[in-house]
């Protein structure tokens, strides 16, 4: 992430955003193409993602350090979805292209990297695994997909202090 941070400013500000939503919310990169409009429950911005399948849908706080890099409100698509007949997939290899210009020598560190990385600071953060499940937007065994992410309570209670104490000073986020 040090190698990241430092070179983020190579890329424009809709990558930029993208690195730093994905870093910070283990969102799938073809769900931060689906974002096109937010929510607020008890002071915390969100926004619904997850149309892969029922067990990806999902409501998903947006980090209080990404806030000042998103516009005051989202309404309408935060990214541009016309360039290309894929534009997560082109996305991906932009985003791919420049790990490699940051020296990540590692080829199993790419973009989708950040999902299991948001995974394993959910993990480390003691947060319970129902709740990782939720918002990850993954499948389990005992259906939290009945649940969709939505009966968590995203202004107070487990899940804001989950997502609180997820916060690392040395992301780029």
């Amino acid at each position: 992430m040090k190698l990241i941070k430092r070179k983020l400013d190579l890329l424009d500000k809709p990558d930029q955003l993208l690195v730093r939503l994905l870093a910070s919310t283990g969102m799938r990169i073809s769900e931060a193409f689906e974002i096109d409009g937010e929510d607020k429950e008890r002071g915390v911005r969100y926004v619904i993602i997850g149309k892969k399948n029922e067990q990806s849908l999902r409501r998903v706080p947006l980090p209080a350090s990404v806030l000042k890099y998103l516009p005051k409100s989202i309404k309408g698509p935060l990214f541009d979805r016309s360039k290309n007949a894929d534009p997560s997939d082109a996305a991906s290899k932009r985003l791919n292209r420049f790990l490699d210009d940051c020296g990540i020598v590692d080829k199993r560190k790419v973009i989708h990297s950040f999902r299991h990385r948001a995974a394993d600071r959910l993990r480390a953060a003691e947060c319970p695994e129902d709740i990782r499940w939720s918002i990850l937007g993954h499948e389990e065994e005992n259906a939290i997909s009945q649940r969709c992410g939505s009966s968590w309570n995203i202004g107070g209670g487990p899940l804001r202090s989950r997502c609180r104490s997820c916060r690392q000073p040395s992301s780029p986020c």
